[in-house]
């Protein structure tokens, strides 16, 4: 594990010095870039997930976004002023490298990325953000592993034998539960490292069910003059991801359908496919892969 998180930290320190020289090079000053590299968010915690068989392990989680908004916990201050509503944009990952020095270097890739496109929504500034489920940690070791696990072992999240949507979901409500939201204003979260259509719905529909909405979006609200602008702004959006996946006729199966459109764009922001013989998803296996394992072999 010393290895993969020195090479985090390295992966921030390499996205600092790129953005502190591009930042020169523009003429800022030493306080601009220190506070331009600075996450205005930064939310993190544990997830503990029991198998069958009794084993438990806790992974650790992280959200790191540069967005000046309502939601933002670093104590960072708001150039834009308290009534700031920019929203964090990006991925969550489930991956063995993942750890805070890296979510934020690559938060800080994605707001570089953001701000040089100018991107916006409903008049706001998107910003970049990142997410992700690290290597986890075991807490107590069942009867189908013992003898190949140890307590304390660090298992790799994207392991055959955890189920990725069961992680997503518990993200979605640790997430929560830490005080974030998502849809325009917040936070918009899309799909990454061994986060596909199938974890992407599970977040999605978690997120609803927290909400106490029918729809599974990352624009859902309890108030309706809101929901209606969030989904109206991804409509326009998604329509464009909509119409570069119809490269053939639309069958029984793929139902890719201009009258479909808006129910096809709740689930496209999490490239999964309406069909009408239900949803795709992802079945776990049995195996634990471990990450100090994969370590020692490296």
């Amino acid at each position: 594990m010393t290895e993969l998180k020195t090479e985090a930290k390295q992966q921030l320190q390499d996205a600092q010095k790129v953005h502190r020289s591009d930042a020169k090079k523009l003429g800022y000053s030493a306080s601009q870039i220190k506070h331009g590299e600075s996450p205005s968010m930064v939310r993190k915690g544990e997830i503990e997930v029991k198998l069958k068989d009794g084993t438990r392990i806790a992974f650790p989680w992280y959200r790191v976004g540069f967005a000046e908004n309502a939601y933002a916990n670093t104590g960072k201050k708001m150039l834009a002023g308290s009534g700031a509503a920019e929203t964090n944009k990006g991925g969550i990952r489930i991956h063995h490298g993942v750890f805070l020095p890296e979510v934020e270097a690559l938060a800080l890739k994605m707001d570089r990325k953001l701000r040089l496109s100018g991107d916006a929504l409903a008049g706001h500034a998107v910003r970049g953000a990142k997410g992700g489920i690290g290597p986890g940690r075991v807490l107590e070791v069942g009867s189908q592993h013992k003898g190949t696990l140890a307590k304390g072992a660090h298992i790799d999240p994207a392991s055959e034998g955890i189920n990725r949507q069961q992680l997503m979901r518990k993200f979605a409500t640790a997430y929560k539960k830490s005080g974030g939201q998502v849809g325009i204003g917040s936070d918009i979260q899309a799909g990454d490292v061994n986060t596909k259509q199938p974890e992407m719905m599970a977040l999605a529909k978690q997120y609803a069910k927290l909400s106490g909405s029918k729809i599974p979006s990352i624009g859902f609200s309890r108030n309706k003059q809101v929901r209606r602008i969030a989904h109206g702004d991804l409509l326009v959006i998604l329509s464009r991801y909509v119409r570069t996946r119809r490269t053939k006729e639309p069958s029984s199966k793929d139902c890719w359908r201009p009258q479909r459109l808006r129910e096809t764009a709740v689930y496209g922001a999490y490239g999964q496919r309406v069909c009408r013989r239900g949803t795709l998803s992802r079945r776990a296996g049995t195996g634990l892969e471990s990450c100090d394992a994969q370590e020692r072999a490296a």
